[in-house]
């Protein structure tokens, strides 16, 4: 998001939330432009936060792009500092480590994933992808039939 519509977006956010405690609490009457410090300190730290954890994946993903892997895995790691939770961030971590040939804690990320998302396709892929670049055949295919026997299967 370039900084003009940031602004925008933060002032018009602010303006609806002035006018919506204004109109809406019987005895709670702000003035418009008089939003709690608070909660306005809240939303742009909440916006700053949404800005980081985006500009880290998409170094993430150009670094990936250019098949610099370290440096991808760098970036997901920054965001994830941000929201440790984050899919997108630790989806790109995952592939970063398996690009780069760090198999065991790719795995151990796509796992955590597989069981947040178990009908997730992509996860169900990469799991299969990881089995099958650390030589665990018999895992990849059995990840391979379980889901191709899920209804719904993208195989």
């Amino acid at each position: 998001m370039n900084n003009i519509a940031h602004s925008f977006h933060r002032a018009f956010g602010r303006t609806l939330l002035a006018g919506a405690l204004a109109v809406g609490g019987a005895g709670l009457v702000l003035p418009a432009g008089a939003a709690p410090k608070s909660l306005a300190a809240k939303v742009d730290k909440a916006a700053a936060k949404a800005e980081a954890i985006a500009g880290h994946l998409r170094m993430a993903q150009l670094a990936l792009d250019a098949k610099e892997y370290k440096l991808a895995g760098d970036a997901a790691r920054r965001a994830l500092k941000e929201d440790a939770k984050h899919q997108d961030a630790r989806r790109a971590l995952t592939l970063a480590l398996a690009r780069d040939g760090q198999l065991k804690e790719a795995q151990a990320l796509i796992e955590g994933l597989a069981k947040e998302l178990p009908d997730d396709s992509w996860v169900q892929q990469t799991r299969i992808a990881i089995a099958l670049e650390s030589g665990d055949k018999v895992k990849g295919l059995q990840l391979l039939e379980a889901m191709i026997a899920k209804p719904g299967s993208p195989a």
